[in-house]
């Protein structure tokens, strides 16, 4: 799906958003890597849960200009809760 965005909107950046829970197994997704390379990765802070990119070694082979860490308030909210608005 980002590879078809990123050919219909080659001019401009996309952005796939991750909370601090899910970037601890984040290598473990189906071609993660993929990912990286047609979107900027935003990591939002989490309730119990660090979002510094140092510790998790998989890191290393992944361009750090890729992630964007947001220093925000923790709000202990699922993604499931947010769908539901929409």
């Amino acid at each position: 799906m980002l590879k078809y965005l990123k050919k219909k909107y080659l001019k401009h950046e996309l952005y796939f958003l991750i909370g601090a829970d899910n970037l601890v197994n984040f290598n473990k997704w189906k071609n993660f890597n993929e990912i990286t390379k047609f979107a900027k990765i935003v990591i939002f802070p989490r309730k119990n849960y660090s979002h510094k990119l140092s510790g998790l070694p998989w890191l290393k082979n992944i361009d750090k200009t890729k992630w964007i860490n947001i220093n925000a308030k923790k709000v202990n909210i699922s993604s499931s809760l947010i769908r539901k608005f929409w």
